[in-house]
């Protein structure tokens, strides 16, 4: 091998490489503190780009059909003062639909909770009247009925021990639980600082990445990359906007149903379930969970009946409204839909279901690419791969 510059290079690398990797072997228990290390420092980053991500979906709307159709000329002026006005108009639109839910879901939550905590007293009170109705045809109630007082005046000495014992502990978890939520307000913070940079100038870092990538990488790589890319990014945008579309068409049905049948807190039962319906198909279920409590605190045979109805809609929108709709959006079969939803959830829990979806659709594309790709260099006759 001859000696030149970009041999002796590559020679250096090769070197500084494998000693890199010697070291990283040597103290490869500390790998994890060092991966914390960095998860810590760039998750504020990280949560910026998913907060621009998503708000980018209708900051572009806006702009397009306020800032950008009305005009027949575009400059930059415009262009600019167009982008910062839907990035405004957006986080407007936000923060009224967080004022909104608070203003029709929290009065009513607490409302209920204080109706509930309430008809305890009735309740113990018509349970004690039917245990001691009961206790003379079953004698072993009867003894326990008897001794009841001195079983609460126990549970309740052992649970102030317990509570004294761990008074200290409870202290600790209050501080770690508070310097916690500090922490990510300020990494929500930062983060909606850099995703209204990302938003604004947007144009600008795609170049500055194409560049970048032209320029130290095999263009034909960099060509693969972008378009695996792009596909990713109309996948995820398209899966998110069906996601919304799908959430509000079961909050719309589950107050439509509610309505006619006359359950108590319609309203604000359509919009819990529509907003935990983001969490696909199984958000819903814990929204059903939520309404079937509200209802419980005023009627509990109309919180059965709204557990039957709530679960034959659900029925309705799981099996053929959300497979067809989100997955011919992100163009995934209703089948891998389902199967995407049910390895995220295990896999990641409410995150991996939000992200597996359009992750197998992308694959599924990539793969049907490569496949049809393979099929005809190796000249494959149609009708072998048809039923």
């Amino acid at each position: 091998m001859e000696l030149n510059k970009q041999n002796v290079r590559k020679i250096c690398g090769i070197i500084a490489f494998a000693v890199l990797l010697f070291l990283a072997v040597q103290n490869i228990s500390y790998l994890p503190r060092v991966i914390n290390w960095i998860s810590n420092i760039l998750s504020p980053l990280f949560i910026g780009a998913v907060i621009a991500f998503i708000l980018n979906i209708p900051a572009k709307s806006i702009q397009q059909h306020l800032f950008t159709k009305p005009w027949k000329q575009n400059n930059s002026f415009r262009i600019k003062a167009g982008r910062g006005l839907s990035i405004l108009l957006t986080y407007l639109l936000v923060i009224g639909i967080f004022i909104a839910l608070g203003f029709i879901v929290v009065p009513e939550l607490v409302r209920s909770i204080s109706q509930f905590v309430a008809s305890i007293p009735d309740s113990l009170q018509q349970l004690e009247n039917f245990l001691k109705e009961q206790g003379g045809k079953i004698p072993q109630l009867d003894n326990f009925i008897n001794n009841l007082d001195d079983y609460l005046a126990k549970f309740s000495d052992t649970f102030i021990d317990w509570l004294n014992k761990t008074y200290g502990d409870i202290i600790n978890t209050t501080i770690r639980l508070s310097a916690n939520v500090i922490n990510s307000l300020t990494n929500l913070f930062i983060g909606l600082v850099f995703a209204t940079y990302i938003m604004a100038r947007k144009e600008k870092l795609g170049q500055q990445v194409r560049s970048l990538c032209y320029a130290y990488l095999p263009e034909k790589r960099v060509d693969r990359f972008f378009e695996i890319v792009k596909l990713s990014g109309n996948t995820f945008g398209s899966f998110i906007t069906s996601q919304v579309t799908e959430a509000i068409i079961l909050g719309f049905l589950t107050f439509v149903t509610n309505t006619i049948l006359q359950f108590p807190y319609a309203l604000t039962i359509s919009v819990v379930i529509a907003v935990l319906a983001l969490v696909p198909i199984f958000g819903a279920i814990i929204g059903a969970a939520v309404g079937f409590v509200l209802i419980l605190t005023q009627d509990p045979l109309k919180a059965i009946a709204f557990l039957i109805v709530n679960m034959v809609v659900q029925q309705i929108e799981n099996n053929l409204i959300y497979p067809r709709t989100v997955g011919k959006s992100v163009g995934l079969p209703a089948m891998w839909v389902l199967a995407a939803t049910v390895i995220g959830g295990a896999v990641w829990g409410v995150f991996g279901m939000l992200f597996m979806i359009p992750a197998f659709s992308v694959l599924y594309t990539l793969l049907g690419r490569k496949v049809q790709q393979k099929l005809t260099k190796r000249k494959i006759p149609h009708y072998k791969v048809k039923d």
